[in-house]
C-alpha cells in the first residue's frame, strides 16, 4: 500500500513535468513560427534546421536597399549645399 502511494505521488510528479514540458515546447513551436513569418523570404534558408548555413546572405534585399537609398537622398537633400557628392 505504501508503494502505491509512492508510485502514484511519482507518476503526478511525472504528469506535471510532462505538461510543463509540453506547454514550453509549444512555445519554442510558436517562436520558430513566428521568426519565419516575420524574416524576409530571401533569409528563410538561413532558418531551415537540417541544412548548413553557408549559403545564407546578410546582403539587405532589394526592398531595404531601396528605403536605405531613398533615406539618404531625402537626408542629402536637406543639406544648404545641395551638393550631390555630400
Amino acid at each position: 500500500m505504501i508503494e502505491r502511494g509512492h508510485y502514484d505521488t511519482g507518476f503526478k510528479e511525472y504528469q506535471f513535468q510532462w505538461h510543463l514540458y509540453e506547454k514550453e515546447q509549444t512555445a519554442v513551436k510558436n517562436v520558430k513560427q513566428y521568426i519565419r513569418d516575420t524574416v524576409a523570404d530571401d533569409k528563410q534558408v538561413a532558418l531551415n534546421e537540417t541544412k548548413l548555413i553557408q549559403n545564407a546572405t546578410s546582403r539587405p534585399t532589394s526592398e531595404q536597399l531601396v528605403r536605405i537609398a531613398t533615406a539618404k537622398y531625402r537626408e542629402s537633400l536637406a543639406f544648404p549645399t545641395r551638393d550631390v557628392l555630400a
